[in-house]
């Protein structure tokens, strides 16, 4: 609960920053990461998404969108994520766990 509350006060934090806070890839990937621990995948893969658009070779926004799309179900998009993290990063243990998990489902 404790942590949910931290996540619910960055988001708050985030809101007033603006139009800064639009174009910022660290303020994005904290917020998207968590809309994620706050369970809310829609909002954490639309902000995942718009860190692709500022970067597109992003591990962490990858990273993101294939949670979201497993949680949400939808384990192809969730594995077209992973294989993109792994492009970019072939040696992260993370990413490579991450995929292996969603893989084998």
């Amino acid at each position: 609960l404790k942590t949910a509350g931290l996540h619910s006060e960055l988001i708050k934090v985030t809101d007033k920053l603006g139009d800064n806070a639009k174009t910022n890839k660290y303020i994005l990937l904290a917020r998207a990461s968590a809309f994620l621990s706050l369970n809310e995948i829609d909002e954490a893969i639309e902000v995942a998404v718009e860190i692709n658009k500022i970067e597109p070779d992003n591990v962490e926004a990858s990273v993101i969108l294939a949670k979201g799309h497993y949680l949400l179900g939808d384990i192809e998009t969730a594995l077209i994520e992973c294989q993109n993290a792994l492009r970019i990063d072939d040696q992260s243990q993370g990413v490579n766990q991450l995929y292996g998990m969603i893989r084998n489902v």
